[in-house]
């Protein structure tokens, strides 16, 4: 079975590409966009095959669109129309050209797994990411569209709505918020108290929901946006 992951050599898609590679069963192909060097190491790892993210074709059995960027950290009105169309296509346009392409496939074998990695910033709102929580918002509607479109063809399509993770992404967040080692752990602190679980979410975890949610026993899970954030949203 072929599996495409995107956003490859990050925490969470580096945790995706492991977990699936422990199934004899799944052909692993994931994308990256500058990391080749890290790229080249998962391969060699896993036994996988890295591509540039603008060189996915159709063939795909199980979908996980999992790339993703934060390019803008001002208020709304701060936001440049570049940031914001570079953010909308990462987050929301590229997913729905992955779909498009795979839809086909899916529909004649019909099965297919399409799992987006939205957020809880897609059922709620942030300061100061305008773009990244509207694309969310908005990959959570593609989601549904889908999933509504294409069950009866034995296809499900579902968003998982991680919390914070500890990521790389969350490390480069708190270097932009905080200037000291203090501030930085602070910052932290101040995060994880606001978590009803006390901690971040680890990028093993959103792995290993997101591969049940790939597997046949995930069947009737459909249309879904699935939080993973330790109570956060509750």
């Amino acid at each position: 079975m072929k599996v495409l992951i995107t956003g490859g050599t990050g925490s969470v898609g580096a945790e995706l590409i492991r977990r699936f590679s422990e199934c004899d069963a799944y052909n692993i192909t994931f994308t990256y966009n500058k990391n080749k060097s890290k790229a080249d190491d998962l391969e060699k790892q896993y036994n996988c095959h890295a591509i540039k993210i603008g060189d996915i074709e159709s063939g795909y059995d199980i979908i996980v669109n999992n790339a993703a960027i934060v390019n803008s950290l001002v208020h709304c009105e701060d936001v440049s129309l570049e940031n914001w169309d570079e953010t909308l296509h990462i987050n929301l346009t590229l997913p729905f050209v992955i779909i498009k392409k795979n839809l086909p496939y899916m529909r004649k074998n019909g099965w297919g797994r399409i799992i987006n990695i939205a957020s809880i910033y897609g059922v709620s709102a942030e300061e100061d990411v305008t773009p990244y929580t509207v694309s969310k918002h908005a990959l959570i509607g593609l989601t549904r569209s889908v999933a509504k479109e294409y069950a009866q063809f034995g296809i499900t399509c579902n968003a998982v709505c991680p919390g914070t993770i500890a990521s790389e992404l969350s490390e480069r967040l708190a270097k932009h918020y905080t200037n000291t080692a203090e501030e930085r752990n602070e910052y932290f602190n101040e995060l994880n108290e606001a978590i009803p679980a006390k901690r971040l979410v680890m990028p093993k975890e959103v792995a290993d929901f997101v591969f049940f949610i790939a597997s046949k026993e995930a069947a009737y899970i459909n249309g879904s946006a699935l939080m993973i954030d330790g109570g956060y949203t509750a």
